[in-house]
């Protein structure tokens, strides 16, 4: 349950690039190197991943509270 709620928060696992769910995209992150993103869009992602994050976090914790009542 809690793969399947974190993924459809997911943008690259929740659509279809021909790319794995996400898992063929190389992307760079501090001390880690690979291709990288534009500034712009690790800028703008941030605010992003921290919604989808929360929205995840409350509907598990809804799922899960209705599963186990």
């Amino acid at each position: 349950m809690l793969h399947f709620v974190g993924d459809i928060h997911q943008p690259l696992h929740s659509s279809d690039d021909n790319d794995a769910g996400g898992n063929d995209k190389t992307v760079t992150a501090p001390g880690i190197s690979s291709n990288s993103l534009p500034e712009s869009y690790v800028t703008d992602a941030r605010s992003i991943v921290a919604t989808q994050l929360s929205k995840a976090g409350a509907r598990l914790a809804f799922v899960l509270n209705n599963a186990l009542k």
